[in-house]
């Protein structure tokens, strides 16, 4: 499913491309809750990977009303933000940065939720704080960011510090409940240009709903050849890949401990007098250890471990050797640390 959705934004967003100009509201938004499933695979760590599941939802999700409705969905999508490591709040650049009138402003909190954005990453947030050993990631992706940087040729000024600063101010309740609520959680600020193509040209907004309600609809023109050039995901990628790359091996090293120690402890006993052992690690512990067979099951199990957690370091060296292009790479220019 996850092929099929990306082909199907491949060929709405070609056929923009195609015509010469885009606009954000052709292409499909997310109607339900989707997962989205990614394995980085090394070619020379043959049936092994590194596995991630996305999730993404509606929006509209996020309104109290909505959720009222839909309670099994948001109920899923609470569960899965308390067990996520990462949190990737994308955000409006054109939102934020085309509202000229005052009533456009008002609309900044309701069109990019910034309650209820607060509200899961508090969830979010809480739970990291009860996991400290685990990673705590949130990035703050501004999306459709062609029009704010000039590095892929735009025809505009540079207005790339005040879309830095635009996002801190608006999103500065999101950023300090994460920090009050998981202090040794990475923030990252890391805009994408979606397109790269692109280029703003009438930052349009209009009412509907019968004129109650106002909602932006930017007209961008396809900068020739009209070839997409994403930036900015794989600085997405990077902290993730970490992540991943980061458990794993702490995972095997827990593995080599433990199996370690009781080859330790076993070597200790060998040593020792029945009574001192079961004065030291308990009578019936040695009781049932030693009888016999016990000591030979116990000794080829536990040299298994060793040699199986041997094996799993050694995956993670070749994990690490391969990945190190991405997991080493240094962050482009444009992200900050919040």
């Amino acid at each position: 499913m996850t092929g099929k959705r990306i082909r199907q934004n491949e060929d709405e967003l070609t056929g923009d491309l195609l015509a010469g100009e885009f606009r954000a509201g052709s292409l499909s938004g997310t109607e339900s809750v989707n997962y989205y499933h990614m394995q980085i695979t090394p070619d020379d760590v043959p049936g092994e990977g590194l596995a991630m599941t996305f999730m993404d939802f509606p929006g509209r999700l996020l309104t109290p009303s909505e959720r009222a409705t839909r309670a099994a969905e948001w109920a899923e999508i609470l569960a899965f933000t308390r067990v996520s490591t990462a949190l990737l709040i994308p955000i409006d650049a054109v939102v934020l940065m085309e509202a000229r009138t005052k009533d456009q402003h008002r609309a900044i909190p309701r069109l990019l939720g910034l309650g209820d954005v607060r509200t899961v990453a508090e969830t979010w947030a809480t739970s990291r704080n009860t996991r400290r050993g685990e990673p705590a990631t949130v990035i703050f992706c501004p999306v459709k960011c062609e029009s704010y940087f000039t590095d892929q040729g735009g025809r505009g000024r540079d207005r790339s510090h005040e879309l830095a600063r635009r996002v801190q101010e608006v999103h500065a309740n999101v950023v300090d409940t994460i920090h009050r609520e998981a202090g040794h959680a990475q923030l990252l600020y890391a805009p994408i240009d979606s397109i790269g193509c692109v280029e703003l040209v009438d930052p349009h907004w209009t009412l509907i709903d019968g004129g109650k309600i106002l909602e932006p609809d930017p007209e961008f023109l396809v900068r020739p050849p009209g070839r997409r050039s994403v930036v900015g995901a794989k600085d997405v990628l990077i902290p993730l890949v970490n992540q991943a790359v980061n458990a794993a091996r702490q995972s095997a090293e827990n593995l080599e401990k433990a199996a370690r120690a009781e080859q330790e402890r076993r070597t200790e006993v060998n040593g020792l007098t029945f009574w001192d052992a079961a004065s030291r690690f308990g009578f019936w512990t040695e009781v049932r250890d030693r009888m016999d067979g016990a000591t030979k099951r116990r000794k080829t199990l536990k040299e298994g471990a060793t040699v199986e957690a041997a094996a799993a370091l050694r995956t993670l060296d070749a994990y690490d050797n391969v990945l190190a292009g991405i997991s080493n790479r240094s962050f482009g220019p444009r992200v900050r640390t919040l």
